[in-house]
């Protein structure tokens, strides 16, 4: 079981490489296997820039657990040569890595962007392809040689994949997976801000996973090495599900709803709140999803008490503050405090607009 490989088996040095935006594309491949893998299995999680780019467990602590550690490379103009693969031994450092779990189900999987040369055969497959079916192919003879001995007899667990976004486009390509995602799985009544505040929402918590450096402490506890270092998949699919509950309204909405209803913004001006409300957009994506969340739960808890209100939206507005304000959990959060009133709103908003 990986978790248990983990508790004898100390990381390799993280690559940190941003040549040719392979950063930011690995970060890509990443978002990308979450967007696509859940049709196979939804047990799944993700390590990034830990053993290889990253490293996909499926059905992890189960008898049909699979690990597959990806490395990715990228190169502007053309599919990355078998020559090039062989000379810059990339294949072989993941045979070195692989040797530490040739007991486990294990895939070793080379991800590109356009592809892979073996002279006049080209490799481009967005399916897994094992190279123990490039037999005959220049180059391939040379691969096995460098790769193969007594512990690695060949090539059948080792594969090309390219992947089904371009360097190029990457944001183009991933934001128009994540409608596929998106019409998959019911979520399609989530607004085109909703939409790509999911998407920065999910970047920017992948970025922190790929950039950080675990401790020797971190490293060795499973679960902290995985909250720090990946994803689970049900993180991801709560993000969708929870931004369904309390996705933001677009701009002119609330400002028309502000306009037509007489509400409560406690000790706050409404030309401020209009101000605050904007800096709430953008700060509900970096560290505010959670307390809305928890602040939503809340007041739905509350429901017989707010149901006394329905008829009058400044009695509402003003319900659900004081309500927010008595909780202790959420009052405390600094998020709630800058944001109170605009939490308050925006459930008002919800709550009155449909």
């Amino acid at each position: 079981m990986f978790s248990e490989k983990l508790k004898t088996i100390s990381n390799v040095d993280p690559s940190g490489s941003r040549s040719s935006q392979r950063f930011e594309y690995q970060v890509t491949c990443v978002f990308l296997t979450f967007l696509t893998l859940y049709k196979k299995t939804d047990d799944f999680f993700i390590l990034l820039d830990y053993f290889d780019d990253f490293v996909v467990v499926e059905n992890h602590n189960t008898n049909d657990e699979i690990i597959s550690f990806v490395q990715v490379k990228t190169q502007k103009d053309k599919p990355i040569s078998i020559s090039t693969i062989i000379k810059k031994e990339w294949i072989l450092k993941q045979a070195e890595n692989y040797k530490k779990f040739l007991d486990e189900n294990v895939k070793n999987v080379l991800m590109t962007n356009l592809g892979v040369s073996f002279k006049q055969k080209v490799i481009s497959d967005t399916e897994l392809v094992s190279l123990e079916e490039c037999n005959g192919y220049d180059g391939i003879d040379e691969l096995k040689s460098q790769i193969c001995d007594d512990e690695i007899k060949n090539l059948s667990n080792f594969f090309l994949v390219k992947a089904s976004i371009s360097l190029d486009t990457f944001k183009q390509d991933l934001k128009g997976k994540m409608l596929e995602y998106i019409n998959d799985n019911n979520f399609t009544s989530l607004t085109v801000d909703a939409i790509e505040t999911i998407y920065l929402k999910i970047w920017n918590d992948l970025d922190l996973k790929q950039t950080y450096i675990p401790t020797d402490k971190d490293a060795s506890n499973y679960e902290t090495l995985i909250y720090k270092k990946g994803l689970k998949y049900t993180h991801i699919k709560d993000i969708f599900r929870i931004m369904l509950d309390i996705q933001l309204p677009e701009e002119g909405k609330i400002s028309d709803f502000c306009g037509k209803n007489k509400l409560y913004y406690g000790s706050v001006e409404f030309s401020e709140f209009r101000i605050l409300f904007k800096q709430f957009r953008v700060d509900s994506v970096k560290c505010g999803m959670s307390v809305i969340q928890e602040a939503f739960e809340y007041l739905k808890e509350n429901k017989l008490i707010l149901d006394e209100c329905m008829t009058d939206a400044y009695l509402f507005s003003k319900k659900v503050l004081e309500i927010l304000d008595n909780d202790q959990t959420i009052n405390t959060s600094e998020f709630y405090k800058k944001f109170s009133v605009c939490i308050s709103i925006f459930f008002t908003y919800k709550i009155f607009s449909f």
